[in-house]
């Protein structure tokens, strides 16, 4: 299953594209598969991409994150800068 949610991450980064949108990309990696997808972001990010990160892993998002919006049933909780 990891190497499946990487050949999606993988294809994401292959486009090219200025704005990548990752659904739950954890969900479905190892340890190893999370490194992998950190270096991806971290190297993303020195590019300027944006990314828009959907996840229930508050605590991974809170590493790899600059800013953040929580939402509950589809309203705003807060959002704000990760620090």
């Amino acid at each position: 299953a990891s190497s499946a949610a990487l050949l999606g991450v993988a294809l994401s980064w292959l486009s090219r594209a200025p704005i990548q949108i990752l659904d739950e990309p954890t969900s479905r990696l190892d340890r190893a598969g999370r490194e992998v997808l950190d270096s991806v972001l971290e190297e993303w990010k020195q590019q300027g991409v944006t990314v828009l990160l959907i996840s229930h892993d508050l605590d991974w998002l809170s590493t790899v994150a600059t800013s953040f919006t929580v939402l509950q049933k589809g309203e705003i909780l807060t959002c704000g800068q990760a620090s």
